[in-house]
């Protein structure tokens, strides 16, 4: 059996979409970009008014969660009075965390973040207020991206199916 060009786009998008989940969750990973990526070579298997209007729609909706991806624990621990070592603490201990997956990725930057501003204030209840709001930047920002990811993803699989059934 030999496949087609659709078919080799659509196995193609398949695994960037899945990809693209992951990475939702592992910081390491673009997760939304490769689920757009995924979702493009859709648009370019099946190409029609309608994955061209929804690749368009996601991929402002890519770039505004990258943009708030960047901003949020940085935003969060300001309103929460941080200063920047609880930030470079949080970004570093993110990194730390990777290597302890998936626990890591959460007490790696909430210790940072702690450790960070215990350094320029040590108040420890201010540290820990402001290492949760990090925290719960990271974890909202997150789910944001997971949704994203599985709504690319519901849409190719919507695509594929449309391809095949018709």
């Amino acid at each position: 059996m030999e496949l087609s060009t659709q078919d080799i786009l659509f196995i193609i998008a398949g695994v960037l979409n899945i990809i693209g989940i992951i990475g939702a969750v592992v910081p390491a990973l673009p997760g939304p970009p490769l689920s757009f990526a995924g979702m493009v070579l859709c648009c370019i298997a099946t190409p029609n008014w309608i994955m061209v209007t929804l690749s368009i729609m996601t991929l402002i909706m890519v770039v505004g969660l990258a943009i708030i991806d960047y901003l949020a624990p940085g935003w969060m621990a300001n309103k929460a009075g941080g200063s920047k070592k609880s930030i470079w603490g949080a970004n570093i201990g993110l990194v730390v965390g990777l290597f302890y997956a998936p626990w890591g990725l959460i007490i790696g930057p909430f210790l940072g973040a702690l450790v960070g501003e215990l350094i320029e204030n040590n108040d420890f209840k201010r540290a820990v207020k402001i290492a949760a709001f990090t925290i719960c930047s990271i974890l909202l920002s997150s789910m944001f991206k997971l949704i994203a990811c599985l709504i690319i993803f519901i849409i190719c699989i919507i695509d594929a199916s449309v391809y095949y059934l018709n």
